[in-house]
């Protein structure tokens, strides 16, 4: 039988810089979600990415229960963008 322990994740949010266009359309609106071990936090809706490219909540926490040996845990960040119709993925990072 495994054990497992909690862990408090700290993720933060500061900001988005020299966005690229994506399917010809520009990155207005970007998102960020980290996930870990298939728990998901979100950072908040950047409004206005060229006027202000920083995060209005700049901290989140991510509680998650792992078992005592973990040989490796995958993180993984995706950048999503929002349009008026759809969210569209820009970019995925897995560590």
């Amino acid at each position: 039988m495994t054990m497992s322990f909690s862990f408090r994740f700290e993720v933060l949010f500061w900001g988005l810089r020299d966005l690229k266009r994506v399917q010809f359309l520009t990155v207005d609106k970007p998102r960020v979600d980290v996930e870990c071990a298939g728990h998901v936090v979100q950072s908040s809706v950047i409004t206005n990415a060229k006027k202000n490219p920083n995060f209005s909540t700049t901290v989140k926490y991510l509680d998650i229960e792992l078992p005592e040996q973990v040989s490796k845990l995958e993180e993984t960040g995706r950048e999503h963008h929002e349009t008026v119709w759809q969210l569209i993925y820009t970019s995925t990072y897995v560590q």
